[in-house]
Parts: structure tokens; sequence; C-alpha cells
């Protein structure tokens, strides 16, 4: 996500992750999705991304 002119919009990294791992998510509350496929790749994917992050920020 990024800001722009005060709205919040999604980057298209945000768009291609969406796409990969959350668009087939069933329209019910966010903590039943644990059993749906793709969720445990989006995790991993975040916590790695979040990961590089903070481990680049520390090192600049």
């Amino acid at each position: 996500m990024e800001r722009a002119s005060g709205d919040l919009r999604a980057t298209p990294a945000g768009l291609d992750f969406y796409e990969r791992h959350l668009r087939h998510l069933p329209g019910i509350a966010a903590n039943y999705w644990y059993d749906q496929p793709h969720v445990a790749d989006a995790v991993t994917e975040i916590n790695r991304t979040y990961d590089q992050a903070t481990t680049e920020t520390l090192t600049a």
C-alpha cells in the first residue's frame, strides 16, 4: 500500500501479492482463513519480506 493524494492505494507489488495468494479467499472473517489454500505461503512471504526490510534498515 502507498498513500496517494490522501488515499491509500495498492502498489504493483501489493496487487501481485493479492493475485498470487489472496484473491481466492472466501468472503468470511479472516480468522477463519487459517485452513485456506495459499494462506501459509502468504504468511511465509510476508515474514520473509519483513525480515529483509528490517535487515536492510538496520544495515543502512
